[in-house]
């Protein structure tokens, strides 16, 4: 499973206004409202580039992904992209390499110490902390790496490895070590990690991204939708919804 990347610029600039709004919203604490103009949208992702390392090198790793393998016409833009992406890897201690796959509307608090492995896959609107470390593990029972879906929040210094999925809206508890996949809004804590409840996530995902696609990408990409639609886990069977 992979979350569909963006192939033209309209849509590259989509998957940028989702991690935007998901800074924006979280500095807020309440949901986002996205600016009235092109102009002001402009000024707000400046801020945030300048102000907001994770928010920064989102930015560089989209550019950088979305410019690989165009062709020698972007040949040059792909090499500055790639340096860029390069030089704050390293500077903010953010290893995450361009195989990731990473879906609209994902938000780093801190940066330090953030790896994820080529072969992880990140739905949007996730949440992931200082320390973390989303692994692969190459024998046992779960080779592979994992896959977070939809309001996933991963605490500082916590751990996932292995072919595991988190459901939607699951929490993982500062310095826990996950190595089995979750049910919906599963609250993990410790090492290894077990599930203590079912509060999920609500009101650590803050910020919500736009829930769709500009109708022009989603005419000629419909499978894109996928990346931007909520996941429905409030109508799972057996679901306790985290405000209960």
């Amino acid at each position: 499973m992979t979350v569909p990347q963006p192939r033209t610029w309209p849509e590259l600039r989509a998957y940028i206004l989702a991690d935007l709004a998901r800074y924006e919203g979280t500095v807020r604490g309440e949901e986002y409202t996205p600016p009235p103009t092109p102009a002001a949208a402009l000024r707000l992702a400046a801020r945030h580039f300048w102000t907001s390392p994770g928010f920064k090198f989102l930015v560089h790793y989209r550019t950088a992904k979305f410019l690989r393998g165009r062709g020698l016409a972007y040949r040059p833009l792909f090499i500055l992209a790639r340096l860029l992406h390069g030089r704050y890897f390293f500077k903010y201690g953010m290893d995450i390499p361009l195989s990731c796959n990473l879906g609209p509307g994902v938000y780093f608090g801190h940066f330090g110490n953030i790896i994820i492995s080529p072969d992880a896959v990140v739905h949007g609107q996730c949440n992931i902390a200082q320390g973390v470390t989303i692994g692969v593990t190459r024998r046992g029972t779960n080779v592979g790496a994992p896959t977070l879906h939809e309001n996933v929040w991963i605490g500082a210094n916590a751990v996932v490895v292995g072919n595991v999925t988190l459901a939607p809206g699951t929490l993982v508890a500062p310095l826990s070590y996950v190595t089995r996949s979750t049910e919906p809004d599963a609250v993990l804590v410790g090492v290894p990690a077990q599930p203590m409840n079912h509060h999920g996530s609500a009101g650590y995902v803050l910020g919500k991204r736009p829930a769709r696609l500009p109708e022009a990408a989603l005419s000629r990409r419909p499978h894109l939708a996928d990346a931007f639609e909520p996941a429905r886990h409030a109508e799972a069977p057996g679901h306790q919804s985290a405000l209960e």
